[in-house]
């Protein structure tokens, strides 16, 4: 049976629902492929079961080892840009030069 537990980082934040669509999806794998009766023979995934089960893998993946958030909370700009900042806040950009 697989089991997957979230990262705690001291806060309890609930699990996103792309991530808890991917876990249910695996479970739902999980029973076709090894069914709980040892009379009942267990089938192989098909090609589109399969392609969603290994999707469903790589979010979970990034999820648990915190490579993408999955956008529950949004990225916000900061309300007080700094001088070395553009007015576009865009932080990767380069500061813009002074006329001195």
């Amino acid at each position: 049976m697989l089991i997957i537990v979230p990262p705690f980082d001291g806060q309890q934040r609930p699990i996103p629902a792309r991530i808890r669509a991917a876990m249910e999806f695996l479970t739902y794998c999980n029973h076709l492929v090894t069914p709980c009766d040892a009379e009942i023979k267990g089938r192989p995934l098909t090609k589109r079961e399969q392609a969603a089960y290994d999707a469903a893998t790589e979010a979970v993946r990034l999820y648990l080892t915190g490579e993408l958030d999955f956008g529950d909370t949004p990225v916000t700009v900061p309300t007080t840009p700094d001088a070395d900042t553009p007015a576009t806040g865009n932080t990767d950009a380069a500061p813009t030069p002074r006329a001195d």
